[in-house]
Parts: structure tokens; sequence; C-alpha cells
């Protein structure tokens, strides 16, 4: 099994002016905006909070992309010892994943979905008695 892991880091932008091209994300998590559903203390109560200056926030996205190799050097496999001759179709997936029931952040992920990897026919013939 191989794999290759990415990082990508990327600061989320604002102003500190009112009216200024400040990111959606920022606007998500302070009093006064839209976006937090909070407009009603602007509107009301002429309150909105602002980024103050220095204060950071990145959106980070990370990336593993995983090659799964089933039988690479194509040796031969057994069935059970009576199986009949004839061709099978087989499925390899990766189940659901529970990371809700975790201690860790990733937990507000939830069940990650499960995903078919291949599917083939493959032939039966003989036994391991006949090797």
């Amino acid at each position: 099994m191989s794999h290759v892991y990415t990082k990508k880091v990327e600061e989320i932008y604002h102003e500190h002016i009112s009216g200024g091209n400040t990111h959606e994300y920022w606007k998500m998590v302070m009093e006064g905006y839209e976006e937090s559903n909070t407009l009603s203390s602007r509107d009301n109560y002429k309150y909105r909070e602002y980024v103050k200056p220095g204060q950071k926030m990145y959106k980070i996205t990370e990336t593993t992309e995983v090659d799964i190799i089933i039988n690479k050097d194509n040796i031969n496999t057994f069935t059970h010892a009576h199986m009949p001759d004839g061709e099978y179709y087989i499925k390899v997936w990766m189940d659901n994943v529970d990371l809700g029931s975790s201690s860790h952040a990733y937990s507000s992920l939830g069940t990650l979905s499960g995903v078919m990897l291949d599917e083939m026919y493959i032939t039966v013939k003989g036994s391991m008695y006949d090797d």
C-alpha cells in the first residue's frame, strides 16, 4: 500500500473597515452579520464585531491519496475445498467509517460514506487438492 499526503494552508482575508472585503468565514463566527444569523444585533443594537488587527484564520485542506494493491504478484489463492467450478462475481469496497464516536476533533465529520473500489469476475477451476 502506498499513499501521498498533501497539505494546503490558505489565510482567510479580512479588512479592518466596515463594509470591507472580509471573507464570509470570518462573518460566520462574528456577531452582527447575516452569515452568523446575528444581523439583528447590528440592526437593533448597532452592535457588530470586527477582526482585531493581527488576528488570523486559515483554511487548511489535507488530502491523503491511498493506493491499495491486492495480490500484486498474482499469486494463486484458494476458496474453499469444495467450491464448484464456475465464474463468480466479486466486489471490493471500503465500508462506512464512523468518526462521530471518536473523542478527536474530526468527530464532527460524523460518518464517512463507504466507497466501491473494484468489481470483477473470477473463474474457479479445480480445488486446492488439484495442486
